[in-house]
């Protein structure tokens, strides 16, 4: 291979910051190689971000009844990270629990913080003309007239648990969602099915998955390396540090496999920087279509037993 050939199979920056974040320890690594949170406006403001897209989602499809009797209703939102809770507008339609799992929190914590961007999201929800459900609480409801700055609401509770072994009674969730999680888990299989154990029949799950490498400067640059090399470059300690490397075909399967009915829509397609570099793919990746591999950013929406409607895409 000629000298050029080699620097864009193997890009010398791109191997530099992957070992600094494998070898630096982790708190310095996220100051340095990783944004620790997403700004509270963009969690919500604006139809494009997370919040806002997910409620959209929910009013457009058969995901709506769920929300015709909210008061029943537990929701599990995972991987929330410190403190970027994005279902926290799902409060003022009254559901009855709103869990936050997220395992790599423990000891670093701000529950200050979490809490005190819990209570902006949901005023942030409640002052939108255009909140795409019915509304059946309010902030003050919630949160109590004379509440101290960072109570939590009485329904929310932070469960300190890794996905694949929540602890959770089989069949006590109505709604599991996520963004950008997926993409880290080291288990993905024993945490599908585990969704699949604690969600009540015909339950509901809804997933940004984000296909792309996150050092996205480079977005298919992982797909280049053999999961030795792989392994040798991510971190053991899972978290953001790591990718899975699955490709929307394997998701879609290992949802399957697990009785989950799924449809995707997609968020982004990256087709010409995907054909540019796919000639130095690995082996393991060479398998898939150009279809396939030129989504980088979907939401799946899954039902567990059932079929999912969803609606027309302009």
């Amino acid at each position: 291979m000629s000298r050029e050939g080699l620097l864009r199979r193997y890009r010398p920056f791109y191997l530099l910051a992957r070992l600094a974040r494998r070898v630096l320890p982790y708190c310095l690594s996220q100051k340095l190689l990783s944004r620790r949170s997403v700004p509270a406006a963009q969690l919500y403001c604006g139809k494009g971000n997370c919040s806002w897209t997910y409620l959209r989602i929910i009013q457009q499809t058969d995901l709506s009844l769920l929300f015709e009797r909210p008061e029943s209703l537990v929701v599990l939102e995972t991987g929330t990270g410190f403190d970027n809770p994005l279902s926290a507008p799902l409060l003022l339609t009254g559901i009855r629990q709103l869990l936050l799992l997220e395992p790599y929190v423990g000891a670093r914590a701000d529950h200050h913080r979490l809490q005190e961007r819990l209570r902006y999201l949901v005023d942030c929800a409640e002052s939108d003309p255009e909140f795409p459900l019915s509304r059946r609480q309010t902030v003050s409801d919630l949160f109590g007239q004379n509440s101290k700055p960072h109570q939590m609401p009485a329904n929310v509770q932070i469960l300190d648990r890794f996905w694949e072994d929540t602890g959770l009674p089989d069949g006590s969730v109505d709604l599991i969602l996520s963004a950008s999680v997926l993409e880290h888990l080291r288990k993905p299989d024993a945490v599908l099915r585990e969704s699949s154990r604690i969600l009540r029949p015909d339950g509901w799950m809804l997933h940004l998955v984000d296909l792309r490498d996150h050092f996205f400067r480079y977005p298919f640059e992982m797909l280049k390396y053999s999961p030795r090399a792989w392994s040798l470059l991510t971190t053991h300690t899972g978290g953001s540090g790591f990718q899975n490397r699955w490709r929307l075909p394997q998701w879609l399967d290992a949802l399957e496999q697990c009785g989950f009915n799924t449809q995707v829509i997609p968020q982004l397609t990256l087709r010409d920087e995907m054909l540019l570099e796919r000639p130095f793919f690995h082996s393991d990746f060479q398998g898939f279509s150009d279809g396939d591999l030129q989504i980088a950013v979907a939401i799946l929406v899954s039902r567990r037993g059932s079929t999912v409607n969803l609606p027309t895409q302009s």
